[in-house]
């Protein structure tokens, strides 16, 4: 399932987020605390760099921050498909998908059998599938991601 493969890759693409962050902090020479937390936090440094980026005419910082603005976006979106669930599927994807436990830990977390919790896992990824599948934006971000993936 390609959603399952964004959600793997989410702690991926949040630290390559950070990464890009602190490369562009360094390479516009601000003095600014190294970028790390929620999503709307490395947004407001992004905004930030990409301001001041607008005053310098560097190839390597157009591309650093070219990835640093898709990666923010896919995050972003990624960000407004688990809140759009409801809190129990938001909880299925915390467990297994954040904080990566396994179906086991998960189950035990939750205090179901480890089917119930397989169930529960597909249910979860089928419903986000479906979101994902219907969506434009989701599937332009996804083309981009595999453009991007050699960056």
């Amino acid at each position: 399932m390609m959603i399952e493969k964004l959600l793997e890759s989410y702690e991926l693409y949040k630290n390559e987020l950070e990464a890009d962050l602190y490369l562009l902090q360094t390479m516009l020479q601000q003095d600014m605390p190294e970028p790390s937390g929620d999503t709307i936090e490395l947004g407001r440094v992004l905004k930030h760099l990409k301001g001041c980026a607008d005053f310098i005419n560097d190839a390597a910082v157009d591309h650093r921050l070219k990835h640093a603005e898709l990666r923010f976006r896919q995050l972003s979106y990624l960000d407004w498909l688990v809140r759009s669930r409801a809190s129990e599927e938001q909880e299925v994807i915390k467990a297994l998908w954040l904080d990566r436990l396994s179906l086991s830990e998960a189950s035990d977390r939750f205090y179901i059998s480890k089917s119930s919790m397989y169930r529960k896992k597909q249910e979860v990824l089928s419903a986000l599938e479906a979101v994902f599948s219907s969506d434009r934006t989701a599937q332009t971000l996804w083309n981009e991601m595999e453009q991007t993936e050699t960056i």
